[in-house]
Formats: C-alpha cells, sequence, structure tokens
C-alpha cells in the first residue's frame, strides 16, 4: 500500500471518530465495505453489515451526552499490499452542557483495504472501539476516576478564576464526587466519625468529622454547638440558645460556645450591631 492511501486512511480513521462523538455517520456510512464487522463494548454490540452498524450507532446517538475528543493519538501499519492497519487511543470528555461529568480514554483499531474505485480508493472491513465513556450512571459526577477527576479539578480552577465563589469538592459515603459552592452550604451536623453536610436542595453524608471539614472552610463558617457549625450568610436570628436560619431550621448554640459564637457570627457580618 502506498504512502498517500496510508495516509488517507490514517485522516479518515481519526474524522469517523470525531464524526461519530457528535452525532454523525456521513464518512462511516460511505466507506463501509459490504462484510464489514465492528465490534464495541457493550454486551452483543457484534455487528454485521453495513446496516445493523448505521442502526446501532443511531440508536446510541440517542443515549450519548454531548462528547468532546482530545489528546488523540493514533498509528497506521501497513499490513501488505492491499490492507493496513490504524490504532490509536483518545480521550472522550462530555461537554458542561451535557448534564454528565466525565473524561475517561477509548482505544480504537481500524481495518482498511486499498480498492480499484478512484472515488472510493479505501472500503473499511473491520473497527472495534473499546472502553466507552458509561452513560447508565446516576451519581454526579459519573465515574470516580482519575481522567474525571483531574477533568473536575480544571473546572474547579475555571470557576475559581471566572466566578466569585470558591467551589469544595466533597467526597460522600458512597464515593461520589460533589462539585459544592461554599454559598449552597448552610450548615454541618455531627455524627459518629461522619458529618452531614445541609445544602440548599439536598444531605450530603461525608465519612470525616466535623473539625475537619471546619478545618478547610472560611471564617463564616462558625461552630456553635458541639454537633453543628453554621454558615454566617443563612442565619435570620440570633438567639442565646438558638439559631433561625432563612429556610426556617433553628440549631441549637450550646453555652459553651455562646459567647464565641456571638461574636464570630457578627464579625462573618460585617461586625456591626444595630
Amino acid at each position: 500500500m502506498d504512502e498517500i492511501t496510508l495516509n488517507l486512511a490514517h485522516k479518515w480513521t481519526r474524522q469517523i471518530i470525531k464524526e461519530l462523538w457528535t452525532c454523525r455517520i456521513d464518512l462511516l456510512s460511505r466507506v463501509m465495505s459490504d462484510d464489514v464487522i465492528a465490534i464495541c463494548s457493550r454486551e452483543q454490540e457484534y455487528l454485521s453489515g453495513p446496516e445493523m452498524v448505521l442502526d446501532q450507532m443511531r440508536r446510541l446517538f440517542d443515549e450519548i451526552p454531548t462528547i468532546r475528543i482530545i489528546k488523540m493519538a493514533s498509528h497506521v501499519i501497513p499490513l501488505n499490499d492491499s490492507d493496513c492497519l490504524v490504532i490509536g487511543r483518545y480521550l472522550a470528555q462530555t461537554g458542561l452542557d451535557s448534564g454528565q461529568l466525565l473524561m475517561d480514554e477509548q482505544r480504537m483499531s481500524f481495518l482498511w483495504r486499498a480498492t480499484s474505485n478512484k472515488d472510493a480508493p479505501l472500503a473499511l472491513f473491520h473497527f472495534h472501539i473499546s472502553n466507552p465513556v458509561p452513560m447508565d450512571a446516576k451519581l454526579y459526577p459519573v465515574k470516580n476516576g482519575h481522567f474525571s477527576f483531574e477533568y473536575l479539578l480544571s473546572i474547579v480552577d475555571t470557576l475559581h478564576s471566572t466566578q466569585n465563589i470558591q467551589p469544595i469538592i466533597f467526597e460522600a459515603a458512597d464515593k461520589s464526587l460533589h462539585l459544592i459552592p461554599l454559598d449552597d452550604i448552610y450548615y454541618l451536623e455531627a455524627q459518629t466519625k461522619h458529618t452531614i453536610l445541609h445544602l440548599k436542595s439536598i444531605n450530603l453524608d461525608i465519612p470525616r468529622g466535623i473539625s475537619k471539614i471546619l478545618d478547610e472552610l472560611p471564617d463564616n463558617f462558625v461552630r456553635i454547638h458541639r454537633g453543628y457549625a453554621v454558615s454566617a450568610q443563612v442565619v435570620s436570628t440570633m438567639r442565646a440558645d438558638k439559631l433561625t436560619l432563612h429556610n426556617g431550621d433553628i440549631l441549637p448554640v450550646s453555652r459553651r460556645l455562646r459567647t464565641s459564637a456571638r461574636h464570630q457570627l457578627i464579625a462573618a457580618l460585617g461586625g456591626k450591631t444595630l
């Protein structure tokens, strides 16, 4: 196989991958041979013939989120005078508008055969794509893998530099990771060897002690009781033995911490009383 044809096989492989993850099959539908075999990673995804391949791809397009392909590395290997193999890997990254958060690695192999057709000098007779992005997980983020974690950290850096918020990553008891803006945290409730994080819309069980979590939070989070710490921004009313929050929740204030908690709450809210 000559160099021009090898380069074309390389180019078309990369183009097909990019098109698939943007829900397009333009090139794939034109270059598959009649006896094409495709192997994908879901169960029973052993596909024979162009019609079966294209039907499966169309079904997949109804399920997958927006995907970006980054850091693609690929190589073309001549096998004989008429066949070549293109192998490679890439990172598949969900778009921020997809409602899912994941970055994972996939691998690919495409077998091409030269033809005598000048308009279509190559035919694809086998391809294999493995290690797909899982689409059925419910937790946010979708997967607690190292690629996803690195992606999450990059988003945190972006948010930190472009917006006036300081989100924190919390790992819940079920090992899911949650990106929580500080403004969403109402109060912390201590339990035995773990802490319940009370947020605007949900509660999270964090397998860490309340003191260790408070060490990582800013000064507007104030310890008011052995079992409670509160964000000063959500306090509506302060009394000697209890606090009322904007959402109506009432928290106890211990006698031991009463004076210090009052001073800290006032300081966090601007340091003035009227």
